[in-house]
């Protein structure tokens, strides 16, 4: 499998920061809403990790960058995970 960018998370448990991450990305890039949804996909992954017993900065600057590259197709959700685990309680 050369070439394929291998995970740190063990496919059978995946934490509650893949699962964010998996959220916030379909909630990106598939736009339920009639707008507005990158910042519903923002507050959602943030009520996903924080009901799991995680913290994460809630303030919107660290999470815009990330949302970003989610919009440009520049991330696996492995990356989008592992940024998620990097934006630290404020």
């Amino acid at each position: 499998m050369s070439g394929q960018r291998q995970s740190h998370i063990e496919v059978g448990s995946p934490d509650a920061f893949w699962r964010a991450a998996a959220l916030l990305e379909q909630l990106v890039l598939l736009r339920p809403l009639p707008a507005r949804n990158e910042y519903f996909a923002y507050g959602v992954a943030i009520a996903y990790i924080r009901t799991a017993g995680d913290t994460v900065d809630s303030s919107y600057e660290p999470w815009l960058d990330l949302i970003t590259d989610i919009s440009a197709l520049n991330l696996a959700v492995y990356d989008v995970a592992d940024r998620l685990r990097s934006i630290g309680p404020a």
